[in-house]
């Protein structure tokens, strides 16, 4: 597998994995480690907010894939405007969540892959 940057996510890197790998079965991964911009936090509440405006219903799944941004990025931009979005887990405020994109896209891949098996041993 050949991969421009990090996916926006441990889950949507584990998602991939999972897709693309039978199971039982060894898979290599490129990373060529590409720089991802990030928006600033007021940029992407207003980005947000445009979005919601045509788009009352949130598919997270797919919106944090076409702004290749982590779900708990997105969550914390939705609590920032006022949702309370309770079935999610807690995050910090839109700007420390961004601010953990940045170390997320840069991570090496030793990082990752320990992250990846602790996600899995859960």
């Amino acid at each position: 597998m050949f991969l421009w940057s990090w996916p926006p996510s441990l889950t949507h890197l584990s998602w991939l994995l999972a897709s693309t790998s039978p199971t039982g079965s060894s898979l290599q991964v490129y990373v060529h480690r590409q720089v991802v911009p990030l928006v600033s936090a007021d940029i992407l509440r207003r980005q947000l907010r445009t979005h919601l405006e045509s788009n009352p219903q949130v598919d997270l799944l797919r919106l944090t894939q076409q702004w290749w941004l982590s779900p708990a990025v997105v969550v914390a931009g939705l609590r920032a405007l006022g949702y309370t979005c309770a079935d999610f887990d807690s995050t910090g405020s839109l700007a420390e969540e961004l601010g953990q994109m940045e170390p997320w896209y840069s991570a090496p891949w030793s990082t990752v892959a320990a992250q990846l098996e602790e996600l899995h041993s859960l």
